[in-house]
């Protein structure tokens, strides 16, 4: 499993970090291949904070993005949206 965490007018702090590959590591148990996952965070000036994730996984990419005025609970919502996206895949 391949994480890539890039921040756009946010530093990606160790906590930001320790909890997206966390909730990741959760993901990854629901699907046995090798998952490669791009995540970019982002606050706008109107302190909007954004969270998207491209995941690449069996010949597959997936997309998914969250907003809020908390950035962990842009993540939060950002896993559920993939959560949800794999196991969709995964029945059909």
């Amino acid at each position: 499993m391949q994480i890539e965490i890039s921040g756009h007018h946010v530093e990606i702090t160790p906590a930001l970090s320790d909890i997206i590959h966390k909730k990741i590591a959760q993901l990854a148990h629901k699907w046995p291949k090798d998952l490669h996952v791009r995540v970019v965070l982002s606050v706008d000036k109107h302190s909007r904070h954004t969270a998207e994730a491209r995941v690449h996984v069996s010949h597959t990419e997936l997309h998914a993005s969250a907003e809020t005025h908390d950035m962990y609970e842009s993540i939060n919502d950002l896993i559920k949206k993939l959560d949800t996206q794999i196991l969709k895949l995964k029945e059909s």
